[in-house]
C-alpha cells in the first residue's frame, strides 16, 4: 500500500491489497489530520474508509471475474475506441499522468472507469482526498475519455440476468441509497451474493465494520420488550432441571448489602457494619412476611479500581461497583466468612435461605484473575484505535502490573472498548476489553473474559461450584451474554451479523469455527455440573434477549428473570404480556413457573417510582405473588422506598422513612398471598383466561387466571387499566397437551344445578355462592373498577338437599355476604326471628312493666300472651334447627322461673325503705331513670333461657354457641326496634345491644354467688378480660396508661348485679347472698369513683378495700 497526500494526489491502494480494519483506522486519521490541516470540514471514519475501498475491489472483481470472461479483449478495445475518437495523443496523456499520480500498473482503463464511478457516488464525496480527479480533469481530456468508455460499454450488459448495462449495473447502489455507504453495501449484500464468491464475505465484513462504527458511543440501552416467540430453530436439545421441594415456593427479598447495613444503624441507632450484626428482629420481619429466600447483593470483595474511577469522575464517596469484583471472598468490611456463617445460621432457623450473585460474564480490572492469568480475557496486543490514549493514572494495586483506563472515560466524551495492561517486568502490554453486552456502554471498570478459552471456562466453573458450596440460590448476572449466540454475536460475530461491539467484526468466526472452539453451551455444562457436586443449589439467570424459555428448558437454569411482567405491566401493555403468557402455555407450561418476576431490579427505578403506591402497585402486586414462578421483591419496595440504589452506594442518601400505610396495606393484602405460594407457584393446575364483554369482544386489560393445589383452589381477576371492566370468564386459553377446558372444570365443579359453589374473596372478606352449573355454562360474571384487584379463595362445593342454598343465592343476587354460613342460618332461622321480633313490640316492654310494678290488671293477661309468644318462638326455632326436644323442655322450665322472679321482685319494692335493703333502692332507682331497662329485662327474660339449648348434632352440641345463635336470629335488629319504640336514640343501641348480650350469655357467678375465696379484685378483673365486656368498657391504651369509660362500666356493674339477684330470689327469700353481692359492687363503683377512668387505679382502690 502506498500513501501520499497532496492537494490533489489522495491515497493510492493497491487493488490486490486487502485494506484491515487497522489500516482504515490509521488512514482515516491521517486523511482527518490532512484535512484538518488545510481547513477542510469533512471529516472521515475508518468505516468509510475500508468501504470506499470494498465498493471499488467489488466493481473491479466484476470487471475481472465476469466481464472479461465473455470480452477478453474489452479493455483492449475501448482504449482503442477512445484513441479513434478523442485521439491517441489524448488517451496517453490521460493514462500516463493517471499512472503517475495514482501509482498504478496493469489494466489502466478498468482503473479509469472505477476511479470515475468512486468520485461519481455521492456517499463517497468526504472521502474524495482518496481518488481526487482535479489534477486528470485540469490537465488532461479524462472528462472526454470517460464520456467515450462510458458510451463504449453502454452495450455490454451486466453480470447474470442483470436488465441493466454494466455501466448502470455498477452505478446500481449509489442511485438506490445516494447518500449511505452501508446502505449500498447492503443492496450488493442482497443483489450480488451469487456474483461475489469469495469476495462475500468480506463484503459482510465491510457491512459489520460500517455498524460498529456508526454505533452511538452512548447508546440508549435495550430497547421495548417484546412478546416471547420461543422460536429458537436451533435444534438444541430440552432438559429441564428438577426442582427440590423447596424450591417452588421460594419468595426473594433483594438487599443492597451496604446500604441495607447503614439503614439498619440508622433504625437501631447502633453500629451494624457487619453481616452478624443483623439484628434477629429484622430477620424474625422478614421471615414474618413470607419470605424464604434473601439475595444479599455486594458480598464478594470488590475491585479498588472501580472506586478509583468512580471518585475520580466525581463522586468523592463512591463504593467500587458490587458487579466490578477482585475476588470471590466475602468482603472483610461484612465480617468476611465468619460473619456470613453466623447470618446463614440465623436464617436457616427462619427458614431463609441466602442467595448470592456470580458474575460470570467480567472481573473488575485490577481483578486476581488479570493479574495473574490475563490470557483468560479478550484481548489485542495493540490499542484497537489510533486516537485511543492511556495516559491517565495506574489503577493497578500490583506494583508489577499497570492497568490504564482510556483517558476519555474520566470526562465522559468517549467510551472506550478496551484497556491497557501494562507488565512492568517485561515491558508487555496488552489491550483487554471492558465487558460488554452490546446494549449500552462499555463497563469501564470490567475486564472481559474470553469464553473460547477451555481454561478461562474452568475456572468459571470452578469459582461457581465454590460459590454454590457456600449458597444455596445462586443469582447469574448477565447470563444471556455467555449462550452460545451471543458469544458469537458479541465477540466473535459471523460474517454479516457483527456490528455490536465495535472493533470485533475483524474477529469473526464462522458458524463451524466457533462450535469448533466451544462445542457445547457453557450453562448446560455449569447445570450438569452443579447437578452432579453440588446437589440443591437454586440457579437463577439473569437474561433477556427473548432468551428466557432456552434457558430453562434447554440449558436447564431453574428460573430465569421475567423482564416482560415488569416492563409491559407498567406501561399497560397488557395485550403484550397476556399474548407472553398463552404463547408460553402453548408452548411448555413448565416455562411459566420457572420465571422470576419483579416490578423493580437494581437496574431499574423503584417499584413505587414505576408503579406508584396505590391500586396499580397492589394488583400488579398481587399478580407477582399468585402467578406462577418466583416473586422477588426489590429493596425498600414494601417501604414504599422511591430512591434508586446505585451499586456503587454505600448508603441511602434520600432520608425516607417507611411508609407505616403502605406497609399495613402488604400486611392485609400481599403477605397473606405470599405465605400460600404452595397454590400459586406451579403451572400443571394454571389457567388463564379472557374476559369477554357483554357485545363479544375481549377486554385485553383484564386479566382471569386461577390455580390450585390438591383440594385447595383460588382465582384472581386484575384491571390493569384506570377504565372499569365488565364481563364474563369461561373458556381456558390453549395449554400444551391440554384439552378445552373451562372455569367449572378448572374448579373441580360438578355439572348440577343442585350444587353451588361457595368462595371468599380476600380483600373485601366477603363469600360469595354460584349455582355450579351455571358456572359451567356460562363462566363468572365479574366488574373491576379501574386497577382493581380481586382474589378468591377458600372454594367449597355444597349439594342443596333442602333448598335453601338456592334460595340463599338468589336473594343475594350476585352480592357477597360476611359469613355464608350464617346468612344461611339466619335463612332458615328467619321464620324464628320473625316471631322473636313479636316478644319485643312495644305491648311486650309495656307488659313487663306491669308485672314487675304490680299492675295486676295487666300482668295476668300479660303472662298467658307472653308464654304464648315464646311457645311459637320455640316451635319455629325447633323447625329450624338440630335442636332436641329435651332442651326445648329445660328452655320452657327456665323461662317459667325466671318470670317468677320478676313476679317476685315487684314484690320487695315495698321493702326498700329497710336499710339493710338498700340494693331495692338501688335496682328500682336503675330501672326509674334508664328508659331502656324494660327491653333489657325483657332480653334477659327470653333469652337466657336459650341457654339451656342442645343440639342433636354431636359436632353442632361441642359447638354450640348462644351468642352465635342469637346473631343468626337477628337479635340486634329486634331489640334495636324495641329500644327505639322507647325513645332511645339509635347512637346508644349499639352499647346497649352489648349489654344485653353480656346479661344474656355471661353467668360467672358461680352458685348464684360470688366465689367465697376470690377477691372481690379478681373478680373483676377476671370480668374485665372478657373481649365482650372490656369492648363495652371502652378499654384502650392512650401514652401508655390504659382508661376506661365510665358509663358502660356503672351500666355493667348494675345489671351484673340485676340479674344475679333475678337468679337468686325464690319465694322464700334469703337476703344474705344478695346483701353480701351490693356490699361488692358498692365496693366496685367506689373504686370506679376514684379511679379517674385508669384501670390500674381502678384495681389498686378495689384491692384496698
Amino acid at each position: 500500500m502506498k500513501i501520499k497526500i497532496e492537494n490533489n494526489a489522495g491515497i493510492i491502494v493497491d487493488k490486490n491489497f486487502e485494506i484491515t480494519f487497522s489500516d482504515a483506522s490509521n488512514i482515516s486519521e491521517k486523511i482527518n489530520r490532512y484535512l484538518e490541516k488545510n481547513n477542510e470540514s469533512d471529516k472521515t471514519t475508518a468505516a468509510g474508509v475500508y468501504a470506499v475501498n470494498l465498493i471499488g475491489q467489488i466493481f473491479e472483481y466484476i470487471f475481472s471475474k465476469y466481464l472479461t470472461q465473455d470480452y477478453p479483449d474489452i479493455f483492449i478495445e475501448a482504449r482503442k475506441n477512445a484513441e479513434n475518437k478523442i485521439g491517441k495523443v489524448k488517451t496517453e496523456k490521460v493514462v500516463n499522468l493517471f499512472k503517475n499520480d495514482f501509482s498504478m500498473n496493469g489494466s489502466t482503463i478498468e482503473e479509469l472507469i472505477v476511479l470515475r464511478l468512486t468520485n461519481e457516488n455521492p456517499a463517497c464525496i468526504p472521502y474524495r482526498v482518496l481518488f481526487e480527479e482535479k489534477t486528470l480533469i485540469k490537465n488532461t481530456a479524462y472528462l472526454e475519455m470517460m464520456e467515450n468508455n462510458y458510451s463504449f460499454l453502454k452495450n455490454i450488459n451486466g453480470p447474470g440476468d442483470s436488465d441493466f448495462n454494466i455501466i448502470d449495473f455498477l452505478k446500481a447502489p449509489s442511485k438506490a441509497h445516494p447518500d449511505s455507504l452501508i446502505d449500498q453495501l447492503s443492496y450488493i449484500s442482497e443483489k450480488w451474493e451469487l456474483l461475489l464468491g469469495d469476495k462475500f464475505q468480506m463484503l459482510l465484513r465491510g457491512i459489520d465494520f460500517l455498524k460498529e462504527e456508526n454505533k452511538p458511543h452512548f447508546p440508549p440501552g435495550p430497547g421495548p420488550v417484546e412478546v416471547y416467540n420461543y422460536d429458537y430453530g436451533d435444534g438444541s436439545p430440552e432438559g429441564f432441571s428438577m426442582d427440590s421441594n423447596w424450591m417452588p415456593n421460594v419468595v426473594m427479598l433483594a438487599k443492597s448489602t451496604l446500604v441495607w447495613l447503614d439503614q439498619l444503624s440508622k433504625h437501631y441507632q447502633t453500629s451494624i457494619t457487619r453481616l452478624d450484626q443483623i439484628p434477629d428482629k429484622e430477620l424474625d420481619i422478614i421471615s414474618s412476611r413470607g419470605f424464604s429466600a434473601l439475595w444479599l447483593i455486594g458480598l464478594w470483595e470488590r475491585s479498588s479500581a472501580s472506586k478509583q474511577i468512580k471518585r475520580t469522575c466525581g463522586n468523592p464517596e463512591a463504593e467500587s461497583s458490587a458487579y466490578s469484583l477482585k475476588r470471590y471472598e466475602i468482603a472483610e468490611e461484612l465480617g468476611g466468612w465468619e460473619a456470613l456463617h453466623n447470618l446463614k445460621q440465623r436464617c436457616a432457623e427462619r427458614s431463609i435461605r441466602l442467595a448470592s450473585d456470580m458474575v460470570p460474564n467480567h472481573t473488575g480490572i485490577d481483578s486476581d484473575w488479570v493479574n495473574e492469568h490475563p490470557d483468560w480475557f479478550l484481548q489485542l496486543p495493540s490499542s484497537p484505535y489510533p486516537n485511543y490514549s492511556f495516559n491517565g493514572q495506574n489503577l493497578s494495586p500490583n506494583p508489577d502490573v499497570g492497568i490504564y483506563i482510556e483517558d476519555h472515560y474520566y470526562d465522559q466524551t468517549d467510551a472506550a472498548v478496551t484497556f491497557k495492561r501494562v507488565d512492568f517486568k517485561n515491558g508487555e502490554e496488552r489491550h483487554i476489553y471492558h465487558g460488554n453486552d452490546g446494549t449500552s456502554m462499555p463497563w469501564n471498570d470490567t475486564a472481559q473474559l474470553n469464553y473460547l478459552n477451555p481454561e478461562t471456562r474452568e475456572a468459571i466453573i470452578q469459582t461457581i461450584l465454590h460459590v454454590a458450596r457456600n449458597f444455596p440460590v445462586i443469582r447469574f448476572d448477565a447470563a444471556m451474554t455467555l449462550a452460545k449466540k451471543h458469544i458469537q454475536r458479541l465477540w466473535f460475530p459471523e460474517p454479516g451479523s457483527g456490528g455490536d461491539i465495535p472493533t470485533r467484526s475483524e474477529k469473526g468466526l464462522s458458524r463451524s469455527e466457533f462450535n469448533k472452539a466451544i462445542p457445547i453451551e457453557f450453562w448446560r455444562e455449569v447445570v450438569d455440573r452443579i447437578k452432579d457436586e453440588a446437589p440443591d443449589t437454586l440457579l437463577l439467570a439473569e437474561a433477556f434477549w427473548m432468551m428466557e424459555g432456552y434457558f430453562v428448558k434447554n440449558l436447564g437454569m431453574h428460573r430465569v428473570y421475567n423482564s416482560a411482567f415488569m416492563n409491559m405491566l407498567k406501561m399497560e401493555e397488557n395485550h403484550k404480556y397476556k399474548e407472553t403468557i398463552k404463547n408460553t402455555l402453548k408452548f411448555d407450561p413448565e416455562i411459566l413457573k420457572r420465571f422470576v418476576n419483579f416490578m423493580n431490579n437494581p437496574d431499574e427505578d423503584t417499584a413505587a417510582e414505576q408503579f406508584g403506591m396505590g391500586d396499580k402497585y397492589f394488583g400488579i402486586c398481587t399478580m407477582l405473588s399468585t402467578m406462577p414462578g418466583l416473586p422477588m421483591f426489590g429493596h425498600g419496595q414494601i417501604e414504599g422506598f422511591k430512591e434508586k440504589y446505585g451499586m456503587e452506594y454505600r448508603k441511602a442518601y434520600h432520608n425516607e422513612i417507611p411508609d407505616a400505610n403502605f406497609i399495613d396495606r402488604h400486611n392485609r393484602e400481599i403477605f397473606p398471598l405470599i405465605k400460600k405460594r404452595y397454590l400459586f407457584s406451579e403451572s400443571k393446575n394454571f389457567q388463564l383466561y379472557d374476559l369477554f364483554t357483554q357485545e363479544g369482544h375481549i377486554n385485553e386489560n383484564v386479566f382471569a387466571w386461577s390455580n390450585s393445589k390438591d383440594d385447595e383452589k383460588a382465582i384472581v381477576f386484575f384491571n390493569n387499566s384506570y377504565i372499569s371492566a365488565a364481563g364474563w370468564i369461561n373458556s381456558a386459553a390453549e395449554k400444551l397437551n391440554q384439552t378445552n377446558t373451562n372455569i367449572g372444570s378448572s374448579l373441580n365443579l360438578q355439572n348440577s344445578s343442585r350444587h353451588f359453589c361457595i368462595f371468599k374473596e380476600q380483600r373485601s372478606k366477603l363469600y360469595f355462592i354460584r349455582n355450579s352449573k351455571s358456572v359451567f355454562n356460562d363462566g363468572l360474571y365479574l366488574h373491576l373498577n379501574g386497577y382493581e384487584c380481586q382474589v378468591f379463595l377458600d372454594f367449597r362445593q355444597v349439594f342443596d338437599e333442602s333448598g335453601n342454598w338456592d334460595q340463599l343465592e338468589r336473594e343475594l343476587d350476585g352480592r357477597g355476604t360476611k359469613d355464608i354460613d350464617r346468612a344461611l342460618r339466619e335463612l332458615s332461622l328467619r321464620p324464628a326471628a320473625n316471631k322473636l321480633y313479636e316478644l319485643f313490640h312495644k305491648d311486650m316492654t309495656a307488659g313487663i312493666k306491669a308485672l314487675v310494678l304490680k299492675e295486676t290488671s295487666l300482668s295476668k293477661e300479660f303472662k298467658i300472651q307472653l308464654t304464648n309468644k315464646y311457645t311459637t318462638f320455640l316451635e319455629e326455632l325447633k323447625t329450624s334447627t338440630f335442636i332436641n326436644e329435651h332442651s326445648l323442655e329445660q328452655v320452657s322450665l327456665l323461662f317459667n322461673e325466671i318470670i317468677k322472679s320478676v313476679e317476685s321482685l315487684g314484690t320487695m319494692k315495698s321493702q326498700e325503705v329497710k336499710k339493710e335493703h338498700l340494693w331495692i333502692k338501688y335496682i328500682f332507682t336503675g330501672m326509674e331513670i334508664m328508659p331502656e331497662a324494660w327491653t333489657m329485662l325483657l332480653a334477659w327474660i327470653t333469652l337466657f333461657p336459650l341457654s339451656q339449648l342442645n343440639s342433636t348434632n354431636t359436632e353442632e352440641l361441642l359447638n354450640f354457641d348462644l351468642l352465635e345463635l342469637l346473631e343468626d336470629l337477628n337479635i340486634t335488629q329486634a331489640l334495636g326496634y324495641s329500644l327505639s319504640e322507647a325513645g332511645i336514640e339509635e347512637s346508644h343501641h349499639h352499647e346497649l345491644v352489648k349489654m344485653a348480650l353480656i346479661i344474656t350469655s355471661q353467668n360467672k357467678w358461680e352458685d348464684s354467688q360470688l366465689k367465697e375465696n376470690e377477691s372481690q379484685f379478681l373478680i373483676l378483673k377476671k370480668y374485665l378480660e372478657y373481649p365482650i365486656i372490656s369492648e363495652l368498657i371502652g378499654r384502650n391504651y392512650h401514652q401508655d396508661i390504659e382508661w376506661f369509660k365510665r358509663e358502660p362500666f356503672q351500666l355493667f356493674t348494675w345489671w351484673t348485679f340485676m340479674i344475679n339477684t333475678l337468679k337468686l330470689i325464690k319465694n322464700n327469700v334469703n337476703f344474705k347472698p344478695i346483701n353480701d353481692n351490693f356490699d361488692i359492687i358498692i365496693d366496685w363503683l367506689d373504686g370506679e369513683e376514684k379511679s379517674e377512668c385508669q384501670i390500674d387505679l381502678l384495681f389498686k382502690n378495689i384491692r384496698k378495700l
